[in-house]
C-alpha cells in the first residue's frame, strides 16, 4: 500500500520506510435462486462517508457509501468469479483506509457489501445477487416524439451528478460516469431499463428539448416520463427598498431533498448576475422546486466561508416565465450578517 508525506532528514542514517501490504479482494458472484456463476457482472468501488462528532472527530458511516466516479474503480469481470487489488487509500491521509464495493449484474438487485479496510490484506467476499426486474421506461420530448439519445441521471447518495442546462456534465471528474449506473442514456427508441435499485430516489431526464423528473415508484406504476421546456426565471432582489445591484445568484437543485453529493447544479451554469436595478435573468432552469442562492466568497471569513446562501425558495413552472421578487426584509436575517455580504443594513 502506498504511503505518502514520508520524512526524511539528510542526517547520514539509513532510514527504514515499512510499507503495509496491498489490499487484494477476490470471491464468486453467484445467482441466489440458482446457485449458478453470473456470466457477466460489474463491481464499483468506494468508500464510507464520514460524519463529524466534534471539531475533529469522524466517525465512518457504513451506511452510506460514497461511489468512486473515476473508470478505474470500475471492474467487470465474467464467470462468476473476480480478484482485484488496491494499492492506495481511495481518500488520501487515512491511515487504515476503508473500501466499500458495489455488484450489479443485468436483471439483478444490486448488492453492497461491508466496509472493508486496508489492514484485512486480503478478502473474500461470496456473492448472491437476488434475481430483480427491470423497468422499461420511454421517453418523449415536448412534442411527443421519442427522445433519442437523451441523458439519464439516477440520483442516490453519492451519485455526484451534476446538472447543466441541456443535460449533465461530462467534464472532469464527471465525464467517466456515463458508463456507471448513476448515468445513462435512452436508445434509439427513447427507452431506457430502470433497475430496482432501492438506493434510487429519483430519475432525472434532461437534453436540450426538455427535462423532468420522476420517482421509481411512479415510474413503476407509469412507465413514460413526459420532457417539458426548461424553465426561465426572472426576478429583482432589493434590500432596503433599494436595488441589490451586480450579485451574482444561482440555482441550487431541491436543497432540503438532495444534497450536493446526489445532485446538484453545476458551477457556474445556473448563475444570473443583477444589474443596476436589482434585476436578473436565468433563461434556462430545471423545472420544479428549487432555491435562489446568493454566491459569496470563498475567502471571506465574515461570511463565515460558505459559497453560496439560500435567499427563496421558487417553484419553476414547466412553461412561460416565473417571476419573483427577493426582498432582504423578508428574510429574517441579521443586519451584520448582510452587512458583511456587501448588501448593507436594511434598516
Amino acid at each position: 500500500m502506498v504511503k505518502r508525506d514520508v520524512k526524511a532528514l539528510p542526517d547520514g542514517i539509513e532510514h527504514v520506510i515499512t510499507l503495509q501490504p496491498a489490499l487484494t479482494v477476490s470471491g464468486r458472484v453467484n445467482d441466489a435462486a440458482t446457485g449458478q456463476p453470473i456470466p457477466r457482472f460489474r463491481i464499483i468501488a468506494g468508500w464510507p462517508t464520514h460524519e463529524a462528532t466534534s471539531e475533529t472527530t469522524f466517525i465512518e458511516d457504513t451506511n452510506q457509501p460514497h461511489w468512486s466516479p473515476f473508470e478505474r474503480d470500475w471492474f467487470t469481470f465474467g464467470g462468476g468469479k473476480f480478484q482485484f487489488s488496491y494499492h492506495a487509500p481511495m481518500v488520501l491521509n487515512e491511515p487504515n483506509p476503508a473500501y466499500m464495493f458495489k455488484f450489479e449484474a443485468d436483471g439483478y438487485a444490486p448488492f453492497v457489501t461491508r466496509a472493508v479496510h486496508a489492514t484485512e490484506r486480503s478478502v473474500s467476499l461470496d456473492v448472491a445477487l437476488t434475481p430483480a426486474p427491470t423497468t422499461e421506461v420511454t421517453v418523449f420530448t415536448p412534442d411527443q416524439k421519442v427522445a433519442a439519445g437523451i441523458q439519464i441521471g439516477l440520483v442516490s447518495q453519492g451519485a455526484g451528478l451534476v446538472l447543466i442546462p441541456g443535460g449533465f456534465s461530462r467534464t472532469t471528474i464527471n465525464s467517466a460516469m456515463e458508463n456507471a449506473t448513476t448515468l445513462t442514456a435512452t436508445d434509439n427508441q427513447g427507452r431506457f431499463a430502470l433497475s430496482s435499485d432501492p438506493a434510487i430516489t429519483e430519475v432525472v431526464a434532461a437534453s436540450p428539448q426538455g427535462y423532468a423528473e420522476a420517482t421509481p415508484k411512479e415510474l413503476a406504476a407509469n412507465p413514460v416520463i413526459n420532457l417539458t421546456p426548461w424553465g426561465r426565471l426572472e426576478g429583482t432582489f432589493v434590500s432596503n427598498g433599494k436595488p441589490v445591484a451586480n450579485r451574482t445568484l444561482s440555482i441550487g437543485f431541491g436543497q432540503g431533498q438532495f444534497d450536493l453529493n446526489s445532485i446538484s447544479c453545476g458551477y457556474p451554469n445556473f448563475q444570473a448576475k443583477t444589474d443596476d436595478q436589482g434585476r436578473f435573468n436565468f433563461a434556462q432552469v430545471p423545472t420544479g422546486d428549487h432555491v435562489v442562492m446568493l454566491a459569496t466568497s470563498f475567502t471571506n471569513e465574515k461570511s463565515g466561508g460558505l459559497p453560496e446562501t439560500s435567499l427563496q425558495w421558487v417553484n419553476i413552472r414547466t412553461s412561460g416565465i416565473t417571476t419573483i421578487s427577493i426582498d432582504t426584509a423578508n428574510l429574517h436575517l441579521p443586519s451584520s450578517w448582510l452587512k458583511n455580504l456587501g448588501i448593507g443594513d436594511p434598516k
